[in-house]
C-alpha cells in the first residue's frame, strides 16, 4: 500500500533533514518535482503591500522559492490579508507549516539531571528553554500525582 510520498507527508515536518537516498533505502516512496516548465509568478514579483494587490492575483499562480512547488491565493484568503493588512505569502502552505512547527516537533534528546535524585537522563526540552526541574520516570511517577 503506497500511502504517499514522503516529501509530501507530515513525517517530512518531523525528519526535515530526511534525504530521497534514505527514504529509498527503506523503502518508501520520494516524488520529484519537474521544475522544468513552471509556469506562475515568482513570489519575489509581488507588491510589498497588499494594497497593490489586486483581485486577479486569485486565478494564478505562484512560485514557492523554497521548493518550485506552485500554490494560490484563495478569494477568501485575500480579503483575509485586505482586511487585516497582511502582505501576500511568498512560501507555499506546507513551507510556512513547516516552520511554524519545528519548535513543536523536536525529536532530539540532550543531557539531564533528574532533579529529585540526580541520575542521568535524557530529555526532549532543548537546553535554551531553559528548563530546571526535569525527573526521571520513577521520580515523576513518585512526586507528581
Amino acid at each position: 500500500m503506497n500511502a504517499g510520498p514522503f516529501n509530501f507527508s507530515t513525517s517530512f515536518l518531523y525528519f526535515p533533514e530526511t534525504k530521497k537516498e534514505d527514504i529509498l533505502k527503506l523503502g518508501g516512496y520520494w516524488e520529484d518535482i519537474n521544475e522544468s516548465h513552471l509556469e506562475g509568478i515568482p513570489t519575489s514579483e509581488l507588491p510589498d503591500s497588499i494594497d497593490d494587490v489586486s483581485d486577479d492575483i486569485c486565478t494564478q499562480a505562484l512560485i514557492c522559492p523554497e521548493t518550485g512547488w506552485r500554490f494560490n491565493i484563495a478569494q477568501n484568503e485575500l480579503i483575509f490579508y485586505k482586511q487585516n493588512n497582511i502582505p501576500l505569502p511568498r512560501f507555499h502552505f506546507d513551507v510556512r507549516t513547516k516552520n511554524r512547527l519545528k519548535y513543536l516537533t523536536v525529536l532530539q534528546s540532550y543531557p539531564y539531571t533528574c532533579f529529585y535524585c540526580d541520575k542521568e537522563i535524557e530529555a526532549y526540552y532543548p537546553p535554551e528553554w531553559k528548563y530546571e526541574k526535569i525527573a526521571c520516570e520513577e521520580c515523576y511517577k513518585q512526586n507528581i500525582n
